[in-house]
């Protein structure tokens, strides 16, 4: 049996979407922790709230999902979710990041959770 002290520095576990093999995953440390709990600058798991948590990229339809907390590392921020336009052009490629077809913050995890699933079946389908 384990005791609590150990409990709290168990790894959380990642959250895992449903792509189509036109996805790529960059990076994925989206974990189920609950934003709820992060009250304080000494939360166990303050370094899930950073500010590069996910990012997919669908090339087929030059789409990219991003996701992070901002101020990453602050118990006062929020996730941010957005989808851009993907570019292999770097001038492009900024413009898309400061204009993104959709944003959303919030610091519910089961919002994040179902909004990526909408943006994946919406740029699945060609919607956006």
């Amino acid at each position: 049996m384990m005791n609590i002290k150990e409990e709290k520095y168990m790894t959380l576990p990642v959250i895992q979407f449903d792509l189509s093999g036109e996805w790529i995953i960059e990076r994925n440390i989206f974990t189920e922790v609950d934003p709820d709990l992060f009250d304080h600058d000494d939360y166990v798991h303050k370094w899930e709230f950073n500010e590069d948590i996910l990012q997919i990229i669908n090339l087929k339809r030059s789409r990219i999902i991003d996701l992070g907390w901002y101020p990453g590392f602050n118990h006062e921020g929020q996730y941010c979710l957005i989808l851009v336009v993907y570019s292999e052009d770097m001038k492009l490629q900024v413009e898309s990041w400061n204009e993104p077809i959709f944003k959303y913050y919030t610091r519910n995890i089961n919002e994040v959770r179902r909004l990526t699933e909408e943006l994946i079946h919406k740029v699945d389908q060609g919607i956006i």
